[in-house]
């Protein structure tokens, strides 16, 4: 299944991602699956995901400040990927 913003999102990555399948549940309990690991990974993590799932939800838009937490968690990711790099 094709997926063009996943597409533009990964090509417009600096160094591209190392994927693993960690499960394979029903499509019917896929959004479960989701949150489920969402949760599990941002416990040890930090995870950029806005949210705890790709299920369809309708959110109030990010305040300004929120959406420079995530700017400023992004450029911190980026520099430490390639401060690890050089």
């Amino acid at each position: 299944m094709e997926n063009p913003r996943l597409c533009a999102w990964l090509s417009g990555l600096l160094f591209p991602p190392d994927f693993k399948i960690i499960d394979r549940v029903p499509w019917h309990r896929r959004y479960e699956a989701e949150r489920t690991w969402t949760l599990r990974l941002r416990q040890r993590y930090d995870l950029f995901n806005v949210s705890d799932g790709a299920a369809p939800v309708r959110r109030p838009p990010l305040t300004p400040e929120h959406r420079a937490k995530i700017s400023l968690a992004k450029r911190r990711a980026r520099d430490e990927l390639l401060r690890a790099a050089a």
